[in-house]
């Protein structure tokens, strides 16, 4: 077994971890405890405040469903309609979009403009970080690549070659998120 494969061996160990406990978390959206406690208004507010659609009220009915406890769908709607009042707030907005949420359409049509603007806003704001973590990702590849021009082979110049190609994969990554952001600022724009 060589170097890399040692190094290798946590980073998918760790990868694993992540992935089950990912898939464990989306299979648990309400626990058999729950369920049975049938919190049902503040499931539907929690959702309403997260963004999610009145559709997550049909997932958490099937995993209830398999602990054999019904649903109560009027108490989870008055839970979802307090929730949208407070997500919609023009101040959310701008954090909704400053963090990269998606947005959903939940906002009533009476508060949905005033909303889209807010959080274009807040779009414009994660754009603006993620523009300023380019440049730095940009100049820091070409500090690299310079550094690694002057390297005799060794390992020194295999640690540059690494950080080259996660400083190059973090540059991919950031085009990516800045193209997902301007779609979401067309998109949102067109309907304001």
């Amino acid at each position: 077994m060589n170097n890399k494969d040692v190094t290798l061996k946590p980073k998918i160990q760790s990868l694993i971890i992540v992935c089950v406990s990912l898939a464990i978390q989306s299979c648990s959206i309400m626990s058999k405890k729950d369920c049975l406690q049938g919190n049902w208004q503040q499931a539907g507010y929690k959702d309403a405040t997260r963004g999610n659609t009145t559709s997550r009220f049909e997932t958490r009915t099937k995993a209830c469903a398999k602990h054999g406890v019904a649903a109560d769908k009027q108490t989870y709607l008055i839970g979802y309609r307090e929730g949208v009042t407070q997500y919609c707030l023009p101040e959310n907005a701008i954090d909704v979009g400053t963090r990269n949420d998606d947005y959903r359409g939940i906002c009533p049509a009476d508060q949905q403009a005033e909303f889209l603007k807010h959080y274009i806003l807040g779009l414009r704001f994660a754009s603006n970080d993620i523009s300023a973590q380019f440049r730095q990702t940009e100049f820091d590849l070409d500090n690299a690549r310079y550094r690694r021009s002057g390297m005799e082979e060794g390992d020194n110049k295999k640690n540059i070659s690494k950080r080259i190609h996660s400083l190059s994969n973090k540059l991919d990554n950031l085009r990516t998120t800045q193209l997902e952001i301007k779609r979401k600022i067309l998109r949102w724009q067109t309907v304001q």
